[in-house]
């Protein structure tokens, strides 16, 4: 069986994964692992935006027991994705290809999810409108956070509130930083809006 160094290697020699080295970026999704031990069962439900190159949603799904739905909106990740699931025997993994406001509004996923996570996905207002559709009550959001950021410019109180959301843990190491948002009110029927509408009229800016 293909380790997992291997797979992410291969993600960033074919330009799947950002910039920085391979050794870093594991070490990041494996915070995510980390931070959610103990936080939620073993076998709750993650959904993972614009999992991209495999973190940090393949490297959670290959060293915990939770069931990982990895969203992507790119036909070549996907592919990427659905590899590294196989080679590494990944039985409680899966993949959905579609933009994360449309999977959002999936039946069998619409505020299902124990937990959303998100690592450079998109502006914080975007990030979460589509979690919010995805979050179940009582589950949680948890993003990856730019070294220094100011927290409460970047995650207003109001903002939050409007999408169910409410500011939770908040967890640093020496190269990442984690943000929680627990899921405490359904949202609007009509969250998330289209992807026009997110980027024309975002609830909040930074």
């Amino acid at each position: 069986m293909t380790d997992l160094r291997h797979i992410l290697l291969r993600s960033h020699d074919l330009g799947l994964l950002g910039p920085g080295r391979v050794a870093d970026q594991l070490e990041h999704a494996r915070s995510f692992v980390e931070f959610l031990s103990g936080r939620v069962p073993a076998d709750a439900q993650v959904v993972d935006l614009g999992t991209g190159g495999g973190v940090p949603g393949v490297v959670i799904a290959a060293e915990s027991e939770l069931r990982v739905v990895m969203v992507e909106a790119s036909e070549r990740r996907i592919a990427f994705l659905r590899w590294a699931i196989l080679e590494l025997g990944l039985r409680s993994a899966s993949v959905v290809h579609g933009r994360a406001e449309e999977v959002a509004r999936r039946a069998d996923l619409r505020e299902a999810a124990d937990v959303v996570t998100a690592r450079s996905f998109a502006e914080p207002a975007t990030t979460a409108e589509c979690a919010a559709g995805l979050v179940a009550v009582g589950g949680r959001l948890v993003v990856s956070e730019p070294p220094g950021g100011l927290r409460h410019e970047r995650w207003p109180v109001d903002g939050l509130a409007q999408l169910g959301f409410a500011e939770a843990d908040r967890a640093t190491g020496e190269r990442w930083t984690l943000q929680e948002f627990r899921k405490v009110g359904r949202c609007d029927d009509r969250t998330p809006r289209t992807g026009r509408l997110l980027a024309k009229r975002p609830l909040w800016s930074v």
